[in-house]
């Protein structure tokens, strides 16, 4: 049987955990209800943003297609969700298109860059050599994550790729734009260990006397997690306390002809889980209920997600999986609603 994204599903379960957390999802991230006219879906807009170190960025941006879109008179700005989606080794904002379209629909905003070397991400200013991903070395990946340089973040001197997405998401969010409350990273591949790698460098910002500075994400998503791209490795962020304690985590990985990237992800679980004893859940591609964690309690939150999809599907291509093997936008829209709902 072959999906929308060329995988070869593997005969599979319902994933138990998707049909809890999206039956229990509330408004802005599950989409319409049945019976009911969906919003309109906004067009995705193309920023141009600039790094530090004169890297030309392209972005797509994706409103949240929200109810008020719809209204008569156009009602006030609603503070919605936002994700920051980076993409695959090799990919794109297109690679990763279909998870940003299947987010936006639910009501979720969504930045997806071209990490620089990728797509309309290759230029710098003043001219110089261009930027190819399959060049790439470990300082490159490493300018991706950049949120360094002074005392007041607006002024850094170092500001990287998602510093540069994140200075336009917080620029709107004071606009009543977006909820900041409700910021995600959501990355696919090498794409995770640079998500992971700015979560650490957000959270090292020191607060000043008119507040924090840092500290806005409120969740991770690991979609097939790289563990080392060209001597650029996730393993340092690893021991942050923000990743191994603070923020609520979900690995997502494929369960069926597993590579190097569903190994990657398995072993960066089992590290983390370390830190969470009473606080993990796991569910394989084969099971029909979730791994029982003997030391949690039913009181217990669970902050650290495993969830395997019976699928061949990898990187870019498992973000974007819809079907019988899972829906991969579903289970990031109803982590999101379970850690971060609406108005919390």
């Amino acid at each position: 049987m072959t999906g929308s994204n060329g995988d070869r599903h593997l005969t599979g379960t319902v994933v138990w955990w998707a049909c809890v957390l999206l039956a229990t999802t509330v408004g802005g991230f599950a989409g319409p209800v049945r019976g009911q006219t969906p919003p309109p879906v906004p067009e995705a807009e193309t920023l141009e943003l600039q790094t530090s170190d004169g890297v030309q960025l392209n972005a797509a941006y994706y409103p949240a297609a929200t109810a008020a879109q719809g209204a008569t008179p156009p009602a006030a700005p609603v503070a919605v969700p936002i994700v920051i989606l980076l993409h695959d080794l090799g990919g794109s904002s297109e690679t990763v298109a279909g998870l940003a379209l299947a987010l936006q629909k639910r009501g979720i905003a969504v930045v997806a860059p071209d990490l620089r070397g990728h797509g309309g991400s290759t230029e710098r200013l003043g001219g110089g050599a261009s930027l190819d991903a399959k060049t790439l070395k470990k300082p490159d990946f490493e300018a991706m994550i950049h949120s360094r340089g002074g005392r007041l973040r607006e002024q850094a001197a170092m500001r990287g790729d998602v510093e540069a997405i994140h200075g336009w998401i917080r620029d709107m969010a004071s606009r009543g734009v977006f909820d900041m409350k409700r910021l995600f990273l959501v990355g696919s591949g090498v794409g995770a260990a640079v998500a992971t790698g700015w979560t650490v460098e957000d959270a090292a910002w020191p607060d000043i006397a008119s507040g924090p500075q840092g500290r806005d994400v409120r969740g991770l998503v690991m979609i097939s997690p790289t563990w080392t791209t060209r001597g650029f490795s996730i393993s340092p962020t690893l021991s942050a306390d923000v990743v191994k304690r603070a923020i609520p985590i979900l690995v997502i990985a494929a369960g069926g002809d597993k590579g190097e990237g569903e190994k990657d992800a398995e072993r960066l679980f089992e590290q983390l889980k370390r830190a969470r004893p009473a606080e993990w859940y796991e569910q394989l591609s084969d099971q029909k209920a979730p791994t029982p964690n003997p030391k949690k309690a039913d009181k217990d939150p669970a902050t650290l997600f495993f969830l395997e999809l019976a699928t061949t599907a990898k990187g870019d291509g498992l973000a974007t999986l819809s079907g019988p093997s899972g829906d991969v936008a579903g289970l990031i829209a109803g982590f999101m609603a379970t850690v971060a709902p609406a108005g919390k």
